[in-house]
């Protein structure tokens, strides 16, 4: 809960500096608190803060660079003529293809919480990625411990109606530049943990304060749903 609420702290500062922002582009209002770029700090440090609380995930390092590069834009000498928004897309589509080469060259292993085994699926292998192709995984009439499941530029369909979900099961489903659908019975109580970069996470459910299923979702440029049915 202690989480929550500073997760929404954030969100609120960075929400009031892109108020302030867009007032200051229509002329509304001139707020000028610190010194020129100041907002882009202060955007920097709630993104540092969501890294120390969340571990570094995709979104939040993508945030910090973001923002790092239009603080420097503003104080540093020599990027007052550089084209920082152009820097900023390169520098996202650079991560964001080394991501998938690294999901491809070097998977990550899950071991779900609770336990000091890795959980296999029927495949081989706990993690299973989908790159510019369509693919469907359905645990009906078999148990779910958890796994990862990412997706680039494709489509990708976990199926967990009719499966057995296992106490402490993770799933963790990161998607660049494609669409992530996750099935779930309406009877499974979902806590869901989510982070953006240019992209959505929609749950179409019931999320729960107690979980059978904890699902972390990171989307980039891309599409995650959760559906209860």
């Amino acid at each position: 809960m202690k989480k929550g609420i500073t997760t929404a702290l954030i969100g609120l500062i960075i929400v009031a500096i892109g108020v302030i922002v867009i007032g200051n582009a229509f002329t509304w209002w001139d707020i000028n608190l610190f010194f020129e770029g100041w907002w882009a700090l202060a955007a920097m440090i709630g993104f540092l803060i969501a890294i120390i609380n969340d571990g570094p995930r995709f979104y939040n390092i993508i945030g910090f660079l973001i923002f790092g590069f239009l603080l420097a834009h503003y104080q540093l000498p020599g990027f007052e003529n550089v084209k920082i928004w152009l820097i900023i897309v390169g520098v996202t589509v650079l991560l964001i293809g080394g991501k998938i080469i690294l999901g491809v060259i070097a998977p990550k292993k899950y071991t779900p919480k609770n336990s000091t085994e890795t959980v296999v699926s029927d495949s081989g292998s706990d993690y299973e990625s989908c790159t510019f192709s369509s693919f469907k995984k359905s645990y009906a009439g078999r148990t779910f411990s958890g796994g990862k499941f990412s997706c680039a530029f494709g489509d990708y369909i976990i199926d967990l109606c009719g499966a057995t979900i296992a106490e402490g099961a993770v799933l963790k489903a990161d998607c660049s530049f494609g669409s992530i659908k996750i099935f779930v019975d309406s009877g499974t109580r979902v806590v869901l943990k989510k982070g953006t970069c240019f992209g959505s996470v929609d749950f179409q459910g019931t999320e729960s304060d107690s979980a059978d299923l904890t699902i972390e979702a990171d989307s980039s440029f891309g599409s995650i749903k959760i559906i209860q049915k």
